[in-house]
């Protein structure tokens, strides 16, 4: 069974939640609904997670992310959540993705130190060479995006059936953050009090990507 999992609720659909750990604020859906039309209107950290063994046996999580991930607003809130699930498991994490947004990841891993490796992967025609690297215990997570904004590659559609024909044996979660432009949102740049007064509010690690932000 797939799980999708909505982070946050419909009155804060319009700027970033601080609660995104509170998991009285998930709401399950079927990954059938999930369809465009509910992501063009649902701007919070969205996740669709396929379980096939328990998350506390997961030795590596497989972190593929798209060419200007780190344009969008809702950048640093996923990858906190990603941050704290290696904190918390001590699992190995390892991204794939742009020299640029590899970069990112990097100064962060610099203050808050987690195991974690970076391969430069760009061309997502490519996506299925991953297979190579897939171990039984791992997890693979896939950061998507919504049709028109700054990460989405054309490529992103085909992800489900790529995961449901070559990754069945494994854990896998796709990742939909949170985007400008979509519903009511219209913040687009990572500097705007709006986006950094949540991100402050989740401790020294959220402290640390604002500052990070602030200076790029």
């Amino acid at each position: 069974m797939v799980n999708g999992i909505n982070n946050g609720d419909g009155a804060q659909n319009h700027r970033p939640d601080p609660r995104l750990d509170s998991h009285r604020e998930y709401h399950i859906l079927f990954f059938g609904n999930l369809t465009e039309g509910i992501l063009s209107k649902c701007n919070t950290t969205t996740l669709i997670y396929k379980p096939n063994q328990p998350l506390s046996t997961i030795k590596r999580h497989i972190i593929v992310v798209p060419e200007r991930a780190e344009k969008e607003i809702g950048f640093p809130f996923w990858l906190i959540k990603v941050w704290n699930i290696a904190r918390n498991t001590g699992a190995k994490l390892v991204f794939y993705g742009t020299e640029n947004t590899i970069n990112y990841i990097r100064e962060l891993n610099s203050k808050f130190p987690v195991e974690s490796v970076s391969v430069e992967f760009s061309d997502w025609n490519d996506f299925l060479i991953l297979s190579r690297d897939i171990r039984a215990d791992d997890n693979l997570i896939i950061v998507m995006s919504r049709k028109d904004r700054p990460s989405y590659n054309p490529i992103m559609p085909k992800i489900p059936g790529f995961l449901n024909k070559y990754f069945q044996d494994i854990n896998f979660m796709l990742i939909y953050p949170m985007q400008s432009g979509v519903g009511e949102d219209m913040v687009s740049d990572l500097k705007n009090p709006a986006v950094l007064e949540p991100l402050e509010k989740l401790g020294d690690i959220g402290k640390t990507i604002a500052s990070i932000f602030m200076r790029k």
